[in-house]
């Protein structure tokens, strides 16, 4: 943000082509408005640089001569042009060099998009299905709390609009194999437009927290991007086919942009027995409740992504076990 005193600028909206004066310099016209400081005030060069999609560290020239006969030295209420010199052509490279129009910097591209969204948490489920047409994770790694190896794969595909579908197939300890999981994602609110992201998801799993036959999960999401923080939350409930078992969850996540292909934070999974059946659960030993927290962190590379977590576990059967968990895999977004 620019100083509260400083000039306002006046854009023209149409876009504009450089102009080359004496010697081969830049030089941009920029119209003010209700000054108050003379004509010798100059504005930070960010002002142009910004309108302009450049990123050059040149420092503004003023013109006297150019600015002194559109100001007169005494009419301060009407418009005045300070005219500055940006940098020569050869560092603007080619294409202002044969006047073509100088386009913005564009949004980060590849995983970096869908790295920011979310896509790439290994717990929490992003409420964005728009960054990116299709993406994949693979994660994998040990829980020494239940003494069980994870592993896990899913694709969600962007259909249309706010649909997506989602697939993958999960590690089951029961089966000692890998089962299919898959699922409908619809988002139902956008930042832009409402302030935050929302979306629902139904996602079958073969095995729950306590339902190792498999479980229908209901996933209610919702999540916020505030400059370079996101933050992200579900609430979800699961049940198997006949409804005899029934457990709820809470997910909690955030990410901090540390640089524009590095995220790093925090996902958090509580999952809770809902009343199953008593007995049921006895001669099961199936547990109360369980815990995941630890940090998280991605790194893309164009497409790809590189994903890890580590941190605490804890589940309670009769007692309560505490152990590390650790996963690493990768993620791409196409």
């Amino acid at each position: 943000m620019f100083p509260s005193d400083w000039p306002r600028l006046s854009y023209s909206p149409k876009p504009w082509k450089p102009r080359f004066g004496d010697g081969g310099a830049l030089v941009v016209g920029v119209v003010i408005d209700r000054v108050n400081h003379g004509c010798n005030r100059l504005l930070h060069v960010n002002a142009v640089r910004q309108k302009a999609g450049l990123a050059l560290p040149t420092r503004p020239v003023y013109f006297p001569s150019l600015a002194g006969e559109v100001c007169g030295g005494t009419k301060m209420g009407k418009r005045r042009t300070l005219a500055y010199v940006l940098a020569t052509a050869g560092l603007l490279g080619p294409s202002a060099a044969l006047g073509q129009d100088l386009e913005p910097t564009p949004a980060p591209g590849g995983a970096t998009r869908s790295a920011e969204a979310g896509m790439f948490l290994p717990f929490t489920l992003a409420s964005r299905v728009d960054t990116q047409a299709a993406f994949v994770t693979t994660l994998s790694g040990y829980d020494s709390a239940r003494k069980s190896a994870l592993l896990e794969g899913a694709t969600e595909i962007h259909l249309w609009g706010p649909i997506a579908v989602r697939a993958g197939a999960v590690y089951t300890d029961a089966a000692n194999t890998l089962k299919p999981t898959f699922g409908l994602h619809v988002q139902a609110l956008s930042q832009e437009r409402h302030g935050v992201d929302a979306s629902a998801a139904v996602v079958y799993k073969p095995e729950g927290f306590s339902e190792g036959e498999g479980e229908v999960e209901a996933i209610f999401t919702v999540g916020r991007r505030a400059g370079r923080l996101g933050m992200f939350a579900n609430l979800v409930y699961g049940q198997d086919p006949e409804a005899a078992e029934r457990d709820g969850e809470v997910r909690l996540a955030a990410l901090y942009s540390l640089r524009e292909r590095l995220q790093a934070g925090l996902d958090t999974r509580f999952r809770f027995d809902l009343g199953s059946d008593p007995g049921k659960r006895r001669a099961k030993l199936e547990a109360d409740y369980d815990l995941i927290a630890g940090p998280t962190a991605s790194l893309t590379l164009g497409p790809v992504a590189l994903i890890g977590q580590a941190g605490v576990s804890a589940v309670r059967v009769t007692n309560l076990n505490v152990g590390a968990i650790a996963l690493g895999g990768l993620g791409a977004a196409f």
